[in-house]
């Protein structure tokens, strides 16, 4: 699985910083996600490292941002199973 958290949320006052930092940790989870499943297709066939990437669990959060991870639906069609978690 894949593992995030998003400890600089802490910093945070206003809510418009929180979106601004989930977005960022969702988008380079997804580029994490897009070059692991790059590499793998270089040695794999390209359905084996879709199957391997999509197979995937995906936990993210922090305890600022944990209830604003549900919001983003960047992760659709992505991973196996999505856990949000507090700090």
């Amino acid at each position: 699985g894949l593992y995030s958290h998003c400890g600089h949320a802490y910093d945070v006052s206003k809510k418009e910083e929180l979106e601004q930092i989930i977005n960022l940790d969702h988008s380079r989870i997804v580029q994490f996600l897009n070059m692991l499943q790059q590499k793998l297709s270089t040695s794999k066939p390209c359905d084996i490292s879709s199957k391997i990437v999509s197979a995937l669990d995906i936990s993210v959060g922090s305890t600022p941002s944990v209830f604003m991870h549900h919001k983003n639906n960047v992760f659709n069609n992505i991973a196996n199973q999505i856990e949000v978690h507090p700090g």
